[in-house]
């Protein structure tokens, strides 16, 4: 990917509940619907998922039409199957023993999962639920956890004791944990370095204070020339591009 001044117009899309349903492969008739809007605009996927995940959710045929993919919060960039960078790190033991004690004590009165921590390119998502969970206890602990706050109390915490890090919900079951400056933010930089001139639309699920296109979201909005769309479903996108 090189720097390039004539695009005119970028679209960037989350993946997770925006392009495709939370934790769940591409639906047959958005893709139907999306391929051919792909085949002919300059698109690109910034999402919190690591590229395995992109490749378990997406399509192949989709995947390559996308001229980049910014997986672990635009940590990773990927082109036509190259990676162009990744930028990682590792967490502090003192933080991650926190993360240990907020999973033992829980008041989550169901089932726990095993892959509750799991370290990506520049990121670590962090799920008192476990990421190993079957699907449907996925909406049992999203219930419990928009009743009980404890996703939001955790991230409150953390953002106090651990300035350093930036803490956003990730999904419907987890926490996104990156360095300061090292969030989805950074695709914004990015995608306005190559392409100087374009208008830059995205589309996210979670652009409101707290979620983890939130950082996105407002670094576009400090630029000119760009357009921030909140999602709620696929569909979304589809009424969106009148598709």
């Amino acid at each position: 990917m090189e720097k390039t001044a004539d695009v005119k117009q970028i679209f960037v899309f989350d993946m997770d509940g925006t392009l495709t349903p939370a934790r769940l492969p591409m639906t047959d008739g958005f893709a139907k619907r999306f391929l051919p809007f792909l085949k002919k605009n300059v698109c690109f996927i910034a999402t919190g998922s690591d590229t395995q995940k992109v490749a378990e959710q997406v399509p192949d045929d989709m995947r390559a039409a996308f001229e980049g993919i910014y997986c672990s919060m635009g940590n990773e960039l990927w082109s036509k199957g190259e990676m162009i960078y990744k930028k990682d790190f590792e967490l502090e033991p003192e933080f991650l023993q926190r993360l240990e004690y907020y999973r033992k004590n829980t008041r989550y009165p169901y089932t726990l999962y095993g892959n509750n921590l799991e370290k990506r390119i520049g990121m670590v998502n962090f799920s008192i639920l476990g990421r190993d969970c079957p699907y449907e206890e996925r909406k049992r602990y999203n219930d419990w956890d928009t009743q009980s706050g404890e996703r939001l109390k955790i991230r409150q915490e953390l953002s106090v004791d651990f300035p350093q890090y930036e803490v956003t919900l990730g999904g419907i079951i987890s926490l996104d944990i990156v360095r300061h400056g090292f969030g989805k933010e950074q695709v914004a930089d990015d995608l306005r370095f190559r392409y100087p001139a374009a208008h830059i639309c995205f589309f996210g699920d979670r652009t409101f204070k707290g979620g983890n296109d939130y950082a996105l979201a407002c670094r576009l909005k400090e630029m000119e020339n760009t357009q921030v769309v909140q999602v709620d479903t696929p569909d979304t996108i589809l009424d969106f591009l009148k598709l």
